[in-house]
């Protein structure tokens, strides 16, 4: 009872942490003995409230309670009026009392791992002036209130772990916040910034040092990281609001104009004349204004109809139905499942899909509508069919569509159907399993774990045999209806309260209370743990020592890739040796290697190609190295981990976390912050310092901003006679190329009228074989060799193919090859116009690059433009807009004209541009001749002797056009990001094109007359205006050079670039046209 504390007059510290003390071991008279105590720790004990004599203590400034069990804190905390520190975690509370608002002095609370809600916060809480930090990571909050953002002086907010949906828009009025944490809360939408008149410039909005001559010198400090804002997600969400509200608009004036007309009748019923007068009065309603109102007409039955209120999010993602394109759900488990752009055109035949399409309905404007249609597998189960039907009908509602929802059923699709994908769709047998079940009493296999650590428990899974256990351990074993918790004799007491604390969260969350959990020590007799370990013999086994020390070996974390023509299994990089939970993304597949045990972890939004083969490879995974032959594969469904899954990622789900200092006092470690000390306090009476009761967690390093590459001179092309050289290089020990195109769904040879062209619509294989002289040892004086080939396999993409061509050649065509050729293949992916020098060379710089597909060749006219960025190396010949306003005269163009109504005839004009390279005009010929048919023509023009006939003709006439571009050997791209976690300018290689433009970030383009800034449909605002910034130091730099001339500064927003950024990009196409990239 600690009755030796009421002699302890002048005790002002009192640290009783994890000493096993309750409301029925504290003294009740702690006040009277104690009157002076400033500082009470009490964590990590059993307190299922706070005891009478704690709230007596008015002269308290820190008080901690982590670690228990209290539901409630009292309005008597009133007369805590000097409190500086109030630490709550890891308790069971719901709100804080509103007597917390009167502590004017209160600078610290920390009440992370509860359960408060938005309405457990006090909206009194702005008046705590003096508050520092607020802890509540971690709870139920769905919002804060707004009175927690007038707290001036709060520096540090962390809400990680809640349910956010957004903040008050006063967020961003905390000058001082400095720490500020929202990650996991997958709904949260950050408010608009409040408008706020301002003279500061956006150097000192950031807070950067743009002294030019520093930031050529590196790095340089900023203070406010990047955050991402869903622009589109926002303008979508704003027009339902925006919507709801027209709505109930609409329907209140039709409510008061129906009240009028009613209270009209009712004064002219009783005296009603029949004389002009009174039926011109009768006949007329009293209106506000002179105008007469329109009659009100009766509405239709639908539009009488009251729709539901359903929060169709929990279905579809917020910004479903904003980005113009395909979007297709399947149905798993009575819900719409998302489903990768790589599959779309893969229909299950036990399985339904529902489609939408998205579309512009007039290019002046930015309005959508929809196509909604659903599709069943001729195998579907029942629940599939009615949900699929039902969900159809969520999704139009939550759009606002007009139209009606579509059924389509499996072999007799409609024309408008099919016409939605670029192929012909596909039919694959089977199917995701029926939402519904029977219950089955299968076999569960037990499942024994030993318990190890006292800072950090950690599972070991060990043979469920009596020789495993040792009494140095404690054990759980998870049986078919029991889960048993033995403890050995010489283990630790922390280990024992934590492994029964851990069994009974297993039960309740993993097994929802349907096991009994039976605890004993060594010695106790449990004939059912005897015998679920398979012991049968009377009394109870010897248990020695065996294990002695035990280090847990280190789990290791992979992710199934689908990629680089096979399944890739790479290590995920773990930051401290540690694995985080967030380091497993929804969209992905997992495999964790804890040695004992594998687990695979499928995440909500991934592939079913890439489950399947998950497990596959787990299997193979426990084969390739020793093991146990306990050993199993466990499947994880994202959102149904177990405990024992969480347990390998500290800080996820803990039964109870540790002081890991047991430094008495010292706060909760913060997830990503580095923890300090407050500055100890000198004791005026004894003057010894005091240990310190807080942790304060240090401000976060500010991050970088890298603009160097700004200040750095442009990389020269390469000189014309190296450039030949090295193509003749790469082409020496070049033995054979052979080329296949996609026809269909198989690759099929390239007939050679096409070799060396290439379709945008298309994709290719480019087989390469190459000599590999090996040295031989020869008796002879002279060196012999003997030659081997080496192959590599380019795999070419048209930036307007479909992704289905990867996979066809990944699982299908790269398999036939190694058969042939053997396993040894080097496979490069490549993406039109980002060809390596190497491929080009092969094609002696006449690649030939077509817009559309070869299927569908149009006969129409078609210009070509000859053109090398950064070097001849990198020449290639690509058909750009046939028009006149498409010539240059820096470069050569190829014009093919056909004859009208002949599908062969035609000729073919090969243009020289009065100032374009004469390594060109020495190509053209040839390049023209492989364009060229027997019933075709060739004559080559110099720019100014154009005939009239054909010529002008076939570009549409005659028109103006740039009659040189001398920046073409000095433009530069750089792209501004943030992904590397602070500001950062890179240059693009010399050879750009349109590909290299990233939706998520800013470029800059300079052309040396102007600098461009390229802002994507998805930067963030501070890439945007840091971006712009950027912009206008390189232009101002380079600019006031001496051989330089000044630059205009333009900015460009993705889809609106004027003709002049256009030109500086080889074969520039309508972004409606690119889908590019590859799957995975």
């Amino acid at each position: 009872k600690l009755r030796a504390l009421r002699h302890l007059n002048s005790l002002t510290v009192l640290n009783l942490s994890n000493t096993q003390r309750s409301i029925n071991n504290l003294p009740d008279t702690l006040h009277e003995g104690t009157p002076d105590l400033e500082e009470l720790d009490l964590s990590k004990n059993s307190f299922t409230f706070v005891p009478q004599t704690v709230y007596e203590l008015t002269k308290l400034r820190r008080i901690n309670f982590s670690h228990n069990q209290i539901k409630e804190v009292t309005q008597q905390i009133e007369v805590w009026i000097n409190l500086v520190t109030f630490n709550f975690c890891h308790n069971e509370l719901q709100a804080l009392p509103n007597g917390i608002c009167k502590l004017t002095e209160l600078r610290r609370v920390f009440v992370s791992d509860n359960q408060i809600t938005f309405g457990g916060i006090p909206v009194g809480i702005g008046r705590l002036t003096h508050m520092e930090s607020f802890l509540a990571a971690r709870n139920r909050l769905q919002c804060i209130p707004d009175g927690l953002c007038r707290c001036a002086g709060l520096k540090r907010l962390v809400l990680n772990n809640n349910e956010l949906v957004t903040l008050p828009e006063t967020i961003h009025l905390l000058k001082n916040l400095e720490v500020l944490d929202l990650r996991h809360n997958p709904n949260l939408v950050m408010p608009p910034k409040p408008v706020v008149e301002t003279n500061e410039n956006v150097a000192q909005f950031y807070n950067i040092d743009f002294d030019i001559e520093k930031l050529k010198r590196g790095v340089t400090s900023i203070m406010e990281p990047s955050i991402s804002a869903a622009k589109r997600k926002m303008k979508m969400l704003s027009r339902r609001r925006q919507a709801s509200i027209d709505n109930e608009a609409k329907a209140s004036v039709l409510l008061q104009g129906m009240s009028r007309a009613h209270g009209a009748s009712e004064r002219q019923r009783g005296s009603i004349d029949l004389g002009d007068g009174d039926i011109r009065s009768i006949g007329s309603v009293e209106t506000d204004d002179e105008h007469e109102q329109a009659p009100i007409k009766a509405k239709k039955w639908d539009e009488v109809l009251e729709r539901p209120n359903l929060n169709y999010e929990e279905l579809f993602e917020p910004d479903t139905g904003t980005v113009p394109g395909l979007s297709i759900w399947s149905i798993e488990n009575f819900v719409p499942v998302h489903q990768d752009p790589v599959f779309y055109g893969q229909f299950y035949e036990a399985d339904c899909f529902i489609v939408l399409k998205t579309f512009v309905t007039s290019p002046k404007s930015d309005d959508v509508d929809w196509e909604i249609y659903y599709w069943c597998g001729k195998d579907a189960s029942l629940d599939k069919l009615a949900c699929a039907a039902i969900h159809a009908v969520h999704l139009r509602n939550m759009l606002g569509a007009r139209g009606r929802t579509i059924r389509e059923e499996q072999a007799d699709e409609s024309e408008e159907f099919l016409a939605l994908f670029d192929e012909d769709i596909m039919y694959i047998e089977g199917g995701s399993a029926s939402g519904f079940y029977t219950q089955e009493d299968r076999k569960r296999t037990s499942r024994f774990y030993r318990m190890s650590g006292s800072k950090t428990l950690h599972f070991e899974a060990v043979r469920p045999i009596p020789s495993s256990l040792d009494p140095d351990y404690v054990y759980i074993l998870d049986a078919h209806k029991n889960l048993f918790v033995w403890s050995g004799k010489s283990s630790s007491l922390m280990c024992r309260q934590k492994s029964r604390l851990l069994a009974e969260k297993i039960n309740k969350n993993d097994h929802k209370d349907q096991k009994a959990v039976h605890t004993f020590n060594k010695g106790e007799s449990n004939a059912a743990f005897w015998e679920a370990l398979g012991w049968e013999e009377e009394g109870q086994p010897e248990i020695e020592r065996h294990v002695g020390e035990f280090v847990p070996a280190r789990p290791t974390l992979y992710r199934v890739v689908l990629g680089h023509g096979y399944l890739e299994l790479p290590q995920v990089e773990q930051p401290n040796r540690k694995l985080e939970q967030k380091m497993l993304q929804s969209s992905d597949v997992y495999i964790l290697d804890c040695s004992s045990d594998v687990f695979v972890w499928i995440g909500r939004k991934s592939a079913r190609l890439v489950r399947a083969a998950a497990l596959k490879l787990s299997a193979e995974l426990c084969l390739m190295l020793p093991r146990r032959p306990s050993v199993l594969v466990n499947r994880v469904t994202e959102g149904t981990e177990t405990l024992v899954f969480k347990s390998k990622f500290p800080g996820w789900d803990d039964v109870m976390n540790v002081d890991y200092t047991k430094i008495p006092g010292f706060g909760k470690v913060m997830p990503k912050l580095k923890i300090s000390l407050e500055g100890t306090r000198q004791d005026k009476d004894r003057g010894k310092p005091v240990a310190p009761v807080h942790s304060e967690p240090k401000a976060p390093e500010l991050p970088k901003v890298d603009m160097s590459a700004l200040f750095s001179p442009r990389v020269e092309d390469t000189p014309e006679e190296e450039a030949v050289a090295s193509r003749d290089e790469y082409n020496i020990d070049l033995a054979e190329i052979k080329s296949f195109v996609l026809d269909g769904k198989k690759f099929i040879k390239l007939p050679p009228e096409e070799e060396g062209h290439c379709y945008s619509q298309c994709s290719y294989v480019f087989l390469c074989r190459y000599f590999v002289p090996l040295e031989t040892e020869d008796d002879e004086e002279e060196e012999s060799f003997k030659e081997e080939l080496d192959t590599t396999v380019f795999f070419w993409q048209g930036h307007g193919a479909a992704q289905m061509g990867w996979l066809t050649f990944t699982f299908s065509f790269q398999k036939k090859i190694e058969q042939l050729i053997g396993n040894n293949l080097n496979v490069k992916q490549v993406l039109q116009q980002q060809e390596s020098t190497r491929l080009l060379a092969h094609f002696d710089n006449k690649l030939v690059i077509h817009q559309g597909s070869r299927k569908d060749p149009s006969n129409k006219p078609a210009l070509f433009q000859m053109r090398s960025n950064g070097g001849l190396e990198n020449t290639r010949t690509v058909e750009v807009p046939c028009h006149a306003s498409s010539l240059n005269s820096a470069f050569c163009y190829i014009l093919r004209v056909p004859f009208e109504g002949d599908q062969d005839g035609g000729i073919v004009y090969g243009w020289r541009g009065n100032k374009a390279n004469r390594h060109h005009c020495e190509l053209l010929e040839e390049v023209a001749k492989s364009l060229c048919t027997e019933a075709f023509a060739m004559q080559l023009l110099d720019e100014g002797s154009e005939p009239e006939n054909f010529f002008w003709v076939g570009l549409g006439g005659k028109g103006d056009y740039e009659t040189g571009m001398d920046a073409i050997t000095k433009m530069r791209l750089f792209r501004c990001s943030n992904e590397k976690g602070y500001f950062c300018v890179s240059e693009k290689c010399s050879d750009f094109c349109q590909g290299d433009l990233a939706d998520d970030d800013v470029m800059i383009l300079d052309d040396c007359r102007r600098v461009f800034v390229w802002l994507g449909g998805q930067a963030s605002d501070v890439e945007s205006k840091l971006g712009a910034k950027s912009g206008q130091l390189y232009a101002q730099y380079w600019g006031g050079k001496p051989a330089q001339r000044k630059r205009e500064l333009v900015l460009v927003r993705k889809g609106k670039e004027p003709a002049k950024f256009k030109d500086c990009f080889h074969g520039w196409v309508d972004w409606s046209k690119r889908k590019g990239g590859f799957p995975g």
